[in-house]
Order: structure tokens, then sequence, then C-alpha cells
């Protein structure tokens, strides 16, 4: 399966999800900020990429230049819990930078590895 990379600075959802993931064959690495994404070399082993987009230190916008750059095979997926005012601003940003997919907080654990999936296979057929 895939390396994920998983950042979210709300410690119960990133284990919750990368349970989630990992139930699914995936293996994941999981950061509390975008600091990870920062050096050399510091995505390059990543298929995916799930970011959420308001974190301290590093955001997810800022993450997604980093690894849209970076790694531009790794799919890109922007997540958002901070409601319908930040989202509706900072989602369509997310995807300009080159998120592949955005999505809305609350999210459930089977909709993210469901969408983990489908961006793999669109990463396949590319």
């Amino acid at each position: 399966m895939a390396h994920v990379l998983l950042i979210d600075d709300e410690p119960a959802i990133g284990a919750l999800f990368a349970e989630a993931l990992e139930e699914a064959g995936h293996r994941v690495d999981v950061a509390s900020d975008g600091r990870v994404v920062h050096g050399k070399g510091a995505t390059d082993h990543y298929d995916v990429v799930v970011t959420d987009l308001m974190m301290p230190n590093v955001d997810g916008l800022e993450v997604i230049r980093i690894v849209a750059m970076a790694n531009p095979r790794a799919r890109i997926l922007a997540v958002s819990g901070g409601g319908a005012f930040v989202s509706a601003d900072y989602l369509p940003i997310a995807k300009e930078l080159g998120a592949h997919v955005v999505l809305y907080k609350p999210i459930l654990p089977d909709d993210l590895v469901q969408e983990v999936a489908r961006q793999l296979d669109a990463a396949a057929r590319a």
C-alpha cells in the first residue's frame, strides 16, 4: 500500500485517522504541524500527504506549497474544520497551491480511507 504523511494538530484526530489508514494497510507517519515538511528530501518518500489547514507554526497551506514543489507525485489532501468562513477562504487556496482534494471536517475515518484509495488510483492512472 501507500506511505502516508498525516499532519493534524489535534492528537485525537491524528490518532483516529492514522489507525483507520493503518488498518487499510497503509504505512502512516503522524505529525502535529507542518514543520515536518521542511528540509531537503523531507517528503520524497510519501505517496500521500493529508494535512489540516489551520495549525500552529507551519500551516497547511505552506505544507501544500512545499510538498507540491518537492514531491509532485505525492497526492495531497487538504482537510479543514475551521468553520464555514475559514473553509470557504482556505480550501480554494489549497486547491490552487496543489491540493488534489479538499475535505471538510468532520470527516469519518472510513471516508478518508476511501478518498486516499481514490487518490492512489488516480495517481496510478496518471
